[in-house]
């Protein structure tokens, strides 16, 4: 597992990854088999450490995967946008990238400052996607539906 690692790490590959979490998690077993013989309820014990221990490994590395594939992603496949700001934001359009969007956020990847901005929905009036030198409206009534319903 160690060897797993290192060559992942000096390979770069994704799978790095993997192993340092897999190799994190057989550490903390170890721990923990180390610890348990001083709680009350060893079985338990082990069982909710286990538990919390797999569910922090795999939000981070479902965090850390998803981190590297936007910032290593092709970025001159990505479809362009225009946003219409109903108020004066100072936002330079030309370097964001849409991640996502919920009821009330826009999430945007700023490429030339390396970070991410996040924009209120109530504050967008309109979305347009360019394609082919054919502007189409793609958000406005997803924009006009979470507006109207807050």
């Amino acid at each position: 597992m160690i060897l797993a690692t290192v060559v992942n790490y000096l390979l770069k590959q994704e799978t790095f990854y993997h192993s340092l979490f897999g190799l994190i998690f057989f550490v903390s077993l170890y721990i923990i088999a180390k610890v348990i013989k001083y709680f009350k309820n060893p079985a338990q014990t082990s069982f909710v450490f286990m538990a919390v221990i797999l569910f922090v490994l795999s939000v981070c590395l479902n965090a850390i995967l998803s981190i590297n594939h936007i910032l290593n992603e092709d970025l001159s496949k990505i479809e362009r946008y225009k946003i219409t700001l109903s108020e004066n934001i100072n936002i330079d359009q030309k370097n964001l990238i849409l991640l996502s969007s919920n009821s009330n956020y826009f999430f945007f990847y700023d490429k030339k400052i390396r970070k991410t901005i996040i924009v209120p929905s109530k504050k967008i009036m309109v979305i347009e996607s360019e394609m082919k030198k054919k502007k189409s409206i793609i958000y406005k009534l997803l924009i006009e539906h979470f507006t109207s319903s807050n």
